[in-house]
């Protein structure tokens, strides 16, 4: 029987070769077609260019001749002499390097121009090469077409015997009746075919042997794929069934073949199931055999134990009595210090009642605090715009006794002048009493002056005085303002400090408040704690009442239990025999 992986490597190396000769096959055939359509393009593009390369030059010699016909036309030369110098010019045209050259006949066969050999003047109609073809008619025939056309024909080349193949082109120039051609031989389009088909018989080798080097290689890499293939996934077969063989054979034992496969596909689901499987059923074989070990052991514990629980079980049934009857004395117990709880409760809620009262006075102390310290405040904000208003009133009065000093000077000024105006007056009035007569009205009008002049001294006088009163009182004014600037100052640090008091208080009358609330909770938490005693009691008396109830029943069912141990003690020796046998099955099998 061939194994997985073994069918495995020979499917994918067959479907490998297969494809492999195949693409192979099919790749040399396109390349050989390749070539072969590149040969006839080659050869088709030589001949093209020879046929293009024949045809330029014949019609570049017709254009020559077409120039001395155009001569003659003109009246320049006759047509003997056009045609003959013409001729004579074609004759001396070569072209490629010498070796190609040109020839003309008429319509009816005579060679006008051949190198100027003796067939010139003769016919040539009947000219055959050494294949029987005339060549010479069919030149003539090829020639007289629309556009000209094309000869071939078998013609020895010079200084040999051999004939090869050529290739003609003719075409008619119809004023002279004449058929203008050139022709080379054709060997040199098979000599570069030759040439180029070599080349791409060397290219076509090189790319069939790289193709096949290649078809080789991807064979190899095929073959190393398909074995690591195989041993992919034939291995963890393998292991599986290896595995399974021992799971036929009894044997569970851990051999860690199954754990190095940790795959994704159907192939890890399955090697994950047999290693969980492998796993369990080890355990479940560990947990089997000691479990047998365990129910052997207990069961002679337990057969020593039912025994020992028949002696205790009369001394449980006394014990209970006693409990019986402690409980009764444990219930007139409870119930006093029931009594003592509650009433500890009730001090504790009016005590809660009373600190939570305090707390509440506090916070309204606190309050009433807060609002004391705004009123500092506002009062601070006060004093200190009171003392601002006082230290502008204070500048401008400042200011004030500053401009009165100003005004005395200009008075002072005020009053010289008038001074000077008096004494000018009374020169006048005394030029005027010389003039007599002449001067009467002067003296009045000097005299009116002098009395304005008094006048203004008197006014700048009492100007002087009055401004001496307003300085006096100004300066008072200043002391005054400075006095009520300082005034201000110190009550308002006075304020300061007592809104700083308030501050302190009102902190201190919210921590008070604050401990206040902490002792109303703390004793509200008292008084709940008393609660739950005071259930925690009731519940304990309720307990004691049922536990001394239920003593008397235990007592009646310890005398049940010692019937029951005894049957205990029967039923775990039937249960060691059981275990042992349990014990040698699962020893058949290895883990």
């Amino acid at each position: 029987m061939k194994s997985i992986k073994t069918q495995i490597i020979l499917t994918m190396n067959l479907i490998s070769i297969i494809s492999i000769f195949c693409i192979g096959g099919f790749f040399i055939y396109q390349t050989i077609s390749a070539n072969m359509n590149a040969r006839e393009i080659y050869r088709t593009q030589l001949e093209e260019k020879y046929n293009d390369e024949f045809r330029l030059q014949v019609q570049n010699v017709v254009s020559l001749v077409e120039k001395f016909h155009q001569d003659q036309e003109k009246g320049l030369l006759t047509e003997e002499q056009a045609k003959k110098q013409a001729a004579d010019l074609v004759r001396e045209l070569r072209y490629d390097d010498g070796k190609g050259y040109f020839w003309i006949d008429t319509a009816e066969g005579i060679n006008v121009v051949l190198l100027g050999r003796p067939a010139e003047g003769k016919s040539r109609i009947n000219d055959v090469d050494p294949n029987g073809v005339y060549y010479i008619k069919e030149i003539l025939q090829n020639g007289q077409k629309d556009g000209g056309g094309y000869s071939e024909y078998s013609f020895p080349k010079p200084g040999e015997s051999e004939p090869l193949k050529k290739r003609a082109y003719s075409i008619a120039y119809k004023p002279y009746n004449w058929i203008i051609g050139t022709g080379n031989w054709v060997d040199e389009i098979d000599k570069k075919s030759a040439i180029y088909n070599e080349s791409l018989n060397e290219n076509l080798k090189k790319d069939i042997l790289l193709a096949i080097g290649i078809l080789i290689v991807i064979q190899m890499i095929v073959l190393f794929i398909s074995v690591y293939i195989g041993r992919y996934f034939a291995a963890p077969i393998i292991a599986a069934t290896n595995k399974i063989d021992k799971y036929s054979k009894g044997d569970y034992s851990h051999d860690g073949s199954l754990a190095v496969f940790q795959r994704k596909d159907e192939i890890g689901t399955m090697i994950k199931a047999l290693y969980l499987l492998d796993s369990n059923m080890r355990n479940l074989l560990k947990s089997i055999s000691s479990s047998s070990e365990h129910v052997a052991s207990a069961s002679e514990e337990l057969t020593a134990s039912a025994d020992q629980s028949a002696l205790v079980s009369g001394q449980i049934a006394t014990s209970i009595t006693d409990v019986a009857a402690s409980s009764n004395q444990q219930v007139d117990a409870i119930n006093s210090v029931s009594s003592v709880v509650q009433q500890l409760s009730a001090s504790i809620e009016e005590a809660s009642a009373n600190a939570s009262l305090s707390a509440d006075k506090a916070s309204q102390a606190a309050e009433t605090a807060k609002t004391g310290g705004a009123d500092v405040d506002n009062a601070i904000n006060q004093m200190n715009l009171i003392e601002a208003a006082v230290n502008d009133s204070a500048q401008v009065v400042r200011k004030l006794g500053e401009r009165s000093k100003e005004i005395e000077m200009i008075v002072d000024t005020i009053s010289g002048i008038a001074g000077q105006t008096n004494l000018l007056a009374l020169n006048a009035a005394i030029e005027a009493a010389r003039a007599g007569e002449h001067g009467r009205g002067f003296a009045v009008v000097a005299e009116e002056v002098r009395k304005l002049a008094e006048q203004s001294q008197d006014a700048a006088k009492q100007i002087a005085n009055l401004i001496h009163e307003i300085q006096g009182d100004t300066d008072n004014a200043v002391l005054s303002m400075d006095k009520g600037t300082k005034e201000v100052q110190d009550g308002t640090k006075v304020v300061i400090s007592a809104g700083e008091s308030f501050k302190a208080i009102v902190n201190l009358v919210e921590s008070v408040a604050q401990q206040s609330r902490g002792i109303a909770a703390t004793i509200h938490e008292m008084a709940t704690g008393t609660e739950q005693i005071v259930i925690s009691v009731q519940s304990i008396d309720e307990r004691t009442k049922r536990v001394a109830e239920e003593s008397e029943t235990v007592s009646a069912a310890t005398e049940e239990q010692t019937a029951s141990v005894n049957e205990i003690a029967t039923a775990s020796q039937s249960l060691a025999t059981m275990a042992q046998e349990l014990r040698v099955e699962v020893n058949k099998f290895k883990i």
